[in-house]
């Protein structure tokens, strides 16, 4: 699309003379709260309206306590000049490969998929492992989220979230289930990405080259990037019935890059994450949720036993 969309002919005289930019530019409205300009080697991020602002200031505050991070973006410079837009841009660099989006992974090998998996765990290690005491404080402030199953089975009590989905799921309550929400809850607070999916993920052949848009960061329970529900349906329709395999290998390769602590296993996570699905589907009133019921029950009666 054209940069029209974004800057007028006199704000892109303006961008181009102050942020060193020439030749072609290329534009895209993917995200929700951003536009984006992409050149050659930088990206440019730019609110789409006053609201989006603090997530603007926000993932420049992660870039900035993540900047040595492999995988994380450098952060270049903020920019602030009325001539070019009437709020704060980012300047970014690039980074190489294309984003893991839904047509990628539905068509992929599962052994592409778990080798990606793999990658994944290490890298959310290293961001997971950056020290919490000089973060920002926006950054220690929680994204807004909306009220569902994963936010309750991160806060609430894990009897009584037992009892309740057991009777939603027509299931005898399992010990175990209460058992891994404890864990999960127990987990320390990490900088956490907060919204990681294939669409975040950036590849190049098949290697991990980056995890872009992190104006959903903060100081969180670090399951929260390990939430396929963020990544779509797509996912889901192409390897619901993997979740086990992928989540061995992602949890896995996870622990092996934070040594230092007592994490629970790969089974305790998935059972947890199992729970939740289940649960969700079970209440959900969407086609696919229903669609995917029986999938989800599978998985989560796999995972008990």
């Amino acid at each position: 699309m054209t940069v029209r969309a974004i800057l007028t002919p006199w704000q892109e005289d303006a961008f181009r003379e102050v942020c060193g930019v020439a030749g072609a530019v290329e534009a895209h409205f993917h995200g929700w709260s951003k536009r984006v300009i992409l050149t050659a080697d930088r990206v440019f991020l730019f609110p789409r309206d006053h609201t989006k602002v603090q997530n603007l200031e926000r993932e420049a505050a992660a870039l900035e306590a993540l900047g040595t991070c492999a995988h994380v973006p450098r952060l270049i410079a903020r920019h602030r000049d009325d001539r070019i837009s009437p709020y704060p841009f980012l300047e970014l660099a690039r980074v190489a490969g294309s984003p893991f989006y839904e047509e990628v992974y539905e068509a992929a090998e599962l052994r592409v998929v778990l080798d990606l998996m793999e990658q994944l765990g290490s890298a959310i290690a290293e961001w997971h492992e950056r020290s919490k005491g000089d973060l920002a404080p926006l950054l220690r402030t929680a994204f807004p989220r909306p009220q569902g199953i994963l936010e309750r089975a991160l806060h609430e009590d894990p009897a009584q979230l037992a009892t309740e989905a057991a009777a939603r799921l027509d299931l005898p309550a399992n010990p175990r289930w209460i058992d891994a929400i404890v864990a999960v809850q127990s987990l320390s607070p990490v900088l956490t990405h907060g919204d990681v999916h294939g669409e975040q993920l950036m590849a190049d052949s098949g290697t991990l080259t980056g995890i872009i848009d992190w104006e959903t960061a903060a100081l969180d329970n670090p399951i929260r990037d390990f939430n396929f529900g963020e990544w779509g349906l797509g996912w889901y329709r192409a390897h619901e019935r993997d979740f086990s395999a992928l989540r061995e290998r992602l949890w896995t390769s996870y622990a092996a890059g934070r040594v230092s602590l007592s994490l629970p296993d790969w089974r305790t996570v998935h059972l947890f994450f199992s729970l939740v699905e289940a649960w969700h589907c079970a209440i959900s009133d969407r086609e696919f949720s229903i669609e995917r019921r029986p999938v989800a029950l599978a998985n989560l009666v796999a995972a008990q036993t």
